[in-house]
């Protein structure tokens, strides 16, 4: 019985000193930890490089206009000057419509314009008919004697485009046989204005005829 109780007490004192030798709780030398107990290092993330940012250059601000000085004169825009070029208007008036009604009167093949008439004439003649010389005769008459206008005489031939000269001669042989008629009736050859016109774009309905009319100057 001794024998046990002392194989008690030397294993007790056994567990006592090997408590000791790894540091209890309650003493006051302190435990060395194990590698196990320690926590894993952080992995650390290699710095990242700084992207530099583009600044936004200011917009430049607008330039205000400067005021106008008190008193200052402002500059006048003119409107455009009309052009010379443009045709002018044909205004009927009491003689040149008198005239051509005098001259419709006398010859049923002419035809009424504004301020004069027109009549046709055969193709490839010089020579005016009798129809022509009444309207030209009574075109005149019908003119009052102290009217200052003059009396234009546009004349036309038929032809081609390829041959120009040859209607142009015809018609100044028209002009120029109307003006003797009007001469001949008592009328101012200064104030008659011949205008052999020849062929135009405009004579496919009646290409040789005869114009006379009663206005101002032609330009």
């Amino acid at each position: 019985m001794r024998a046990v109780i002392l194989s008690v007490a030397v294993l007790s004192l056994a567990i006592s000193v090997g408590a000791d030798a790894q540091g209890s709780p309650t003493s006051g030398t302190p435990r060395i930890p194990e590698m196990r107990d320690l926590p894993a290092p952080a992995v650390l993330a290699p710095p990242t490089a700084a992207v530099p940012t583009q600044q936004r250059q200011p917009s430049p601000a607008a330039t205000p206009l400067a005021a106008p000085l008190p008193g200052a004169q402002q500059p006048t825009i003119s409107p455009p000057a009309p052009s010379s070029h443009a045709p002018r208007a044909v205004i009927a008036t009491e003689a040149g419509t008198a005239a051509s009604i005098a001259a419709a009167g006398a010859s049923s093949v002419v035809r009424r314009i504004i301020n004069g008439f027109q009549i046709p004439l055969p193709p490839d003649d010089p020579n005016l008919s009798v129809d022509v010389r009444a309207a030209l005769t009574a075109f005149l008459r019908a003119i009052p004697t102290d009217n200052t206008q003059h009396i234009t005489i546009h004349a036309y031939a038929a032809g081609t485009p390829d041959d120009t000269s040859t209607p142009r001669r015809l018609s100044l042989q028209r002009a120029r046989a109307a003006l003797d008629i009007l001469v001949q009736a008592g009328a101012d050859p200064r104030r008659i204005d011949l205008r052999p016109m020849g062929i135009t774009a405009t004579d496919t309905n009646m290409p040789d005829r005869l114009e006379i009319t009663l206005g101002t100057a032609p330009r």
